[in-house]
């Protein structure tokens, strides 16, 4: 190109290209750091889900959700051995081999040490949620009320609804149930045999099996095994809420503390309904359990404030991130845990005090 100047043609100067040490440095290095550490938390999530890898869709998914977590989080949920599953609707942790099944012979066990203790709590009322939650706390999670929508209730008939099918499955129930209950079952069978009796004189309730007698369910306290049969599998109660829920698609959720695996189901992995990163709730769990791990003495510190911090929110009616949070005092913080990340400001707007106590957690 010419340039004319005093009517004369001249070539202009070749522009040289700026050195890249001429570009203000302290950018050009902000971008590398943060590109590398972006690259750093892809490779963290990656080690995260371990094998089988998820889909590209999910994968994606899940790195939107933890965009909002530092690094430093996520590398301390690696080093604790914390495990992402991702599976398609319709399957449940029994298929992701998340559920173990129960041991009977711990059942029996249980049955016998816990006997002594089921007759000193025939006094609750047994329509008190304080007698569930003791009789569940006692019995070390393996005996749990036997209660019942309807007035008449046989042990036969609530053995088939928790899946006993056979002779054999059903005697590790009944088993366990007669154990557990001592006297008491057997002086609730003689009242009803003569209840029958009074009832119907030309039918002989003394003929019935024990299994079979129709019992008057609302007037006695019995307890039975926490036990369910799943596909030849025996479950404990809770285990058999899960893969129910799991199946029915009312729980797409979940972190396992034994196995230290966050379960998700790969097409319910953004916002739950009221707007909470599914991916955050579940790793506000698995946090607190690695802190509970690394500072044992600083998780008693930190749960006994949650606890009252629950129990305030919950005699104002307010102060929850969620409705789901009301739920307990487990799901209280993880709701505030994913809050902190994604909506800090509407944390710190509902309850200001759980921001802090969040705050100080993951400090």
């Amino acid at each position: 190109m010419l340039m004319w100047i005093h009517g004369q043609d001249v070539q202009p100067p070749p522009v040289r290209p700026i050195h890249s040490s001429f570009v203000a440095p302290h950018r050009t290095s902000a971008r590398a750091a943060s590109l590398e550490k972006q690259l750093e938390k892809l490779e963290v999530i990656r080690r995260l889900l371990g094998n089988p890898a998820p889909s590209q869709k999910s994968f994606q998914k899940l790195r939107e959700a933890f965009h909002y977590l530092p690094l430093r989080i996520l590398k301390q949920l690696q080093t604790y051995g914390i495990r992402i599953r991702i599976i398609p609707r319709g399957q449940t942790p029994l298929d992701a081999g998340l559920v173990r099944e129960a041991d009977t012979d711990a059942f029996m066990q249980a049955a016998r040490l816990f006997s002594p203790i089921a007759d000193s709590l025939i006094h609750w009322d047994p329509r008190a949620e304080v007698l569930r939650e003791k009789i569940w706390t006692k019995s070390d999670n393996y005996f749990e009320l036997l209660e019942s929508q309807a007035p008449l209730l046989t042990l036969e008939g609530e053995a088939a609804r928790r899946g006993f099918r056979n002779s054999r499955e059903k005697e590790v129930f009944f088993s366990a149930f007669v154990l557990a209950n001592g006297d008491r079952w057997e002086r609730c069978l003689a009242e009803e045999r003569k209840h029958l009796e009074s009832r119907s004189p030309s039918f002989d309730p003394w003929a019935l099996p024990d299994p079979s007698v129709p019992i008057r369910i609302k007037r006695y306290l019995l307890v039975v095994p926490g036990l369910f049969l799943r596909n030849g599998n025996y479950l404990s109660s809770l285990d058999h809420q899960r893969v129910v829920g799991w199946g029915e698609g009312k729980i797409y959720a979940e972190y396992y503390q034994r196995k230290r695996v966050i379960l998700l189901q790969e097409d319910r992995m953004e916002r739950n309904r009221e707007g909470s990163m599914i991916p955050l709730h579940e790793a506000g769990h698995a946090f607190e359990e690695w802190f509970r791990s690394r500072d044992p003495h600083g998780y008693e510190k930190y749960d006994a404030r949650r606890r009252e911090l629950f129990r305030e929110s919950v005699s104002k009616g307010a102060g929850f991130v969620t409705g789901y949070a009301r739920t307990n005092v487990w799901e209280f913080s993880a709701e505030s845990f994913a809050a902190f990340w994604e909506r800090p400001i509407l944390l710190k707007k509902k309850n200001p005090k759980m921001f802090l106590l969040i705050e100080d957690l993951v400090a």
